[in-house]
């Protein structure tokens, strides 16, 4: 079972979101990644910090599914100290995508081939997100 259909993303201005999803692997109890708690085999990441770590030149990093099933993040993409929620944070500077004005980290749905999931809204079907999201803070600047 996927729990959102498309696209979940901490946008810019330094948002940290705690997401609580249904566990699907409750199991793991310590030294656990959000792939370890939770199904995110039909997802890649993408990160607000290019491939040298820079935030400020170069593109976005983008973490492979493959890769995404044994990765975390200690500034990013990690569980809450209960090993409950995926905590998403994203700095008020950081490089972006092409077409994007504000780094964000970002998970997108993927087929299990490896290819961006494709749906729209007049597709006929009925896309259901369902979510519990907390802004746990805001930054005071942006860029």
């Amino acid at each position: 079972m996927r729990f959102f259909p498309c696209l979940l993303a901490a946008y810019a201005s330094a948002i940290q979101l705690e997401i609580s999803l249904e566990q699907l692997k409750p199991t793991c109890t310590s030294g656990c990644v959000p792939a370890d708690k939770f199904d995110l085999s039909l997802f890649k990441m993408q990160l607000p910090y290019s491939s040298t770590g820079s935030y400020t030149a170069g593109s976005a990093t983008e973490i492979s599914q493959k890769t995404l099933a044994t990765f975390s993040h200690p500034s990013h993409f990690y569980l809450d100290s209960t090993n409950s929620y995926i905590v998403f944070t994203t700095p008020a500077l950081g490089v972006t995508t092409s077409g994007s004005e504000h780094p964000r980290v970002e998970l997108r749905e993927m087929t299990a081939a490896g290819a961006k999931a494709a749906w729209g809204s007049k597709d006929g079907k009925t896309h259901t997100i369902d979510q519990t999201v907390t802004v746990t803070k805001v930054a005071s600047v942006s860029k």
